[in-house]
């Protein structure tokens, strides 16, 4: 018989995508999940649950809970989500997979944050446990956020410390599970470089839909002259992403060349009492389906974070035709060739992030060139890979533990 496989994750992150893949590979058992639905499912829904939709699953392959999930979204909408809320609603989605679903899977994937009690509940039912790391280590996570809130005092609202029993859950999720899959090498070394065994842990970088992230080079045969170089981001506006550090070399910068231009776009704003420096401009959220349209408006993407798991936006920029400066907290450094598709330096590295900013104004001609590379170097990046790798992880999981 083929590998059965219960997928878990109480929302949403890379789990909807991983459903795919493993339906698609016929190794779905089950995606165990808060309230999502099955693609026969959507001319039935009201528009404002489309997005739980997961394209090419059937419903019935779906198990949701309802109540626990409903009850995490009105706290966080009307009360204000915290970790002590969150940590209750993963403890109680855990805790209600049905054994059934459990006993008659091969292999189980749960997601950091979420698996602590799934794991001893796996290892009950005698199955095998691999723990998807959705971000890098999280005692190297608070080592970050202490600079950054020292570096940057007015920007602490996103810069909230994890408290020592969630770290604790989360270390015993890394000790307890049988495997560990991780996005990016940053990951991966950031939890051996906490002890976790090199062994332990795979990488696996997650995938991008290159039919809608098309090419702005596809029908444009020669470049039309720059009257103004656009830089845009595209993240949650936060010191985590480095947006007070772009910020910072971005006067120096644009000060130098006036006909540049940054777009930030996303969720969150500036601090009260924070100026935002002249030539930046702030969009807010950008729908999904607007993402495409709005990457391609820009020449060059930037994305300074501190700290991340993948950044998966990286690569759809690049999908788009644009080059990319980022840092080795992404990934970046597996990407990006230096001076080829971008540039990658270490976080907080200002002269650094000065000169990529600078090669750009001063040499708009290699946009295009560039631009074109990245878009070749992501071609491979595709979701059927990511499941193929997937598959080939869990099957020698449970054959050798």
């Amino acid at each position: 018989m083929p590998l059965q496989v219960l997928l878990t994750h109480p929302g949403t992150q890379y789990s909807y995508a991983l459903a795919q893949q493993l339906h698609r590979l016929q190794i779905l058992q089950c995606f165990a999940t808060g309230i999502a639905f099955g693609d026969n499912k959507t001319p039935m829904l009201p528009s404002k649950w489309k997005r739980r939709v997961v394209p090419g699953v059937p419903d019935e392959m779906i198990h949701r809970q309802w109540m626990t999930e409903m009850q995490w979204l009105w706290q966080k909408k009307f009360k204000g989500g915290n970790e002590a809320t969150l940590l209750l609603r993963n403890e109680k989605f855990q805790e209600n997979i049905p054994l059934p679903l459990m006993q008659q899977a091969d292999a189980i994937i749960g997601f950091d944050t979420s698996s602590w009690i799934l794991i001893q509940r796996a290892h009950q039912a005698h199955k095998k446990l691999v723990l998807d790391a959705s971000i890098a280590h999280p005692i190297e996570k608070e080592k970050v956020y202490e600079q950054l809130r020292r570096q940057y005092p007015a920007w602490q609202q996103n810069l909230i410390p994890k408290s020592d029993k969630q770290i604790d859950l989360e270390l015993q999720e890394m000790k307890t599970s049988n495997h560990i899959v991780a996005a990016t090498s940053f990951t991966r070394n950031s939890y051996i470089a906490q002890g976790v065994d090199a062994h332990k842990i795979s990488i696996n970088p997650y995938g991008i839909h290159l039919d809608y992230f098309t090419s702005k080079w596809d029908n444009q045969q020669t470049s039309a002259p720059r009257k103004e170089i656009v830089f845009a981001f595209l993240g949650i506006i936060s010191a985590r992403k480095g947006i007070p550090w772009l910020c910072q070399i971005w006067q120096a910068f644009h000060s130098r060349y006036p006909h540049t231009k940054l777009l930030l776009g996303g969720y969150g704003n500036f601090p009260d009492g924070v100026e935002i420096p002249k030539g930046i401009d702030v969009i807010g959220f950008i729908e999904p389906h607007q993402r495409n349209a709005w990457l391609q408006q820009a020449d060059v993407f930037v994305f300074p974070s501190f700290f991340e798991g993948f950044a998966q936006v990286i690569i759809e920029a690049m999908g788009c035709g644009l080059p990319v400066i980022t840092t080795t907290s992404t990934v970046g450094p597996e990407v990006i060739d230096e001076g080829v598709e971008g540039f990658v330096m270490t976080p907080g590295d200002d002269q650094a992030l000065l000169n990529a900013l600078t090669f750009f104004a001063q040499q708009p001609e290699a946009i295009e060139t560039m631009g074109r590379a990245a878009r070749e170097k992501v071609l491979p990046f595709t979701w059927n890979a990511y499941g193929d790798r997937y598959r080939g992880i869990l099957e020698q999981v449970v054959k050798h533990g």
